[in-house]
């Protein structure tokens, strides 16, 4: 079996030669293993270590990379640079932990808005069809707010950042399909260890996970060093 690093870098340098025309190879160094992976944070301070929440930039064509779990069938899927590389190294861990592929596999990566937008659309019919059959006279606005408990609109999707993944967890990405979901080994695992490889999970303002599957790279900033102690005599 190959070790992490061994893993890393065959797929680094499979992702590189399948790479064209927006999705430049990656370059510089050995990549990192799982034991000594630092996240790098790419958001303001006082918006990382949580959930990209108010500012959802478009991934720019230069920082754009195709990624894949090692063994995944999902195939090459667009993520920022650094988020895919904490990808990499996180699913390394977890196989190295004993969680196998296709568990972890990316199912979604980056989106564009005009990707995003029939998504948001069939969750508005969806939510239209179910006042309808509640027989729920309700506002369009109210429709909108249900929509979005479970799918963003293009423009505020954090999958147009490029720094967020829908992973595969052995279910179907179905409400009633949460619960379950929690329960299996793979998510454990991320619950778990997510946060070290700056991934956050997708949780709602009571706390509560949402999507299971749906995870965003935007860790925090390390602390600042401290101070040096004072001079003797001092």
């Amino acid at each position: 079996m190959l070790g992490a690093a061994a893993v890393l870098l065959a797929l680094r340098a499979r992702r590189a030669s399948a790479a064209t025309g927006t999705s430049p190879r990656l370059t510089g160094g050995s990549p990192p293993t799982p034991s000594n992976f630092v996240p790098v944070p790419w958001n303001k301070p006082k918006l990382a270590g949580k959930r990209i929440l108010t500012e959802f930039p478009l991934l720019k064509p230069a920082d754009k990379v195709m990624v894949q779990a090692p063994g995944s069938p999902a195939g090459l899927k667009p993520l920022h640079r650094l988020a895919a590389d904490a990808y990499l190294a996180m699913v390394a861990a977890a196989r190295a932990d004993g969680i196998p592929s296709p568990m972890l596999d990316i199912n979604s990566g980056f989106r564009t808005d005009a990707e995003q937008r029939p998504i948001w659309e069939r969750r508005l019919n969806m939510e239209r069809a179910r006042a309808q059959e509640r027989g729920e006279r309700v506002s369009e606005s109210e429709i909108v707010l249900r929509a979005r408990q479970m799918v963003a609109p293009p423009e505020t999707s954090n999958h147009r950042t490029g720094f967020t993944v829908d992973l595969n967890l052995g279910r179907s990405y179905a409400e009633k399909q949460v619960p379950l979901m929690m329960q299996e080994p793979a998510w454990q695992w991320l619950d778990k260890n997510a946060l070290r490889f700056g991934f956050y999970p997708y949780k709602n303002r009571y706390g509560e996970v949402v999507e299971p599957w749906h995870w965003e790279y935007n860790p925090a900033y390390p602390p600042p060093p401290p101070p040096p102690p004072p001079p003797p005599g001092k």
